[in-house]
């Protein structure tokens, strides 16, 4: 029983760090998009912040610097 109590919490606490990660991303994509004078609609940012695959985050991250507009990003 306690095995299964420590491997529970491991299997918690790793979902924690994975969800903290895409949350960070999300957050980060936001950050660029607006750091560089784009406005981003309420459209856009809920699809970013509702955004749970990590590699799509991190495409997104990658392009935010370069994109011509959070419509260009999400395309």
């Amino acid at each position: 029983m306690t095995a299964n109590l420590f491997r529970y919490a491991s299997e918690a606490r790793a979902r924690g760090v994975r969800d903290g990660r895409v949350e960070g991303q999300a957050e980060g994509v936001l950050l660029v998009l607006e750091g560089r004078g784009l406005t981003v609609s309420s459209d856009a940012c809920e699809r970013i912040l509702e955004c749970t695959d990590p590699e799509r985050l991190r495409d997104w991250l990658t392009r935010a610097g370069t994109v011509g507009s959070p419509d260009e990003l999400l395309q």
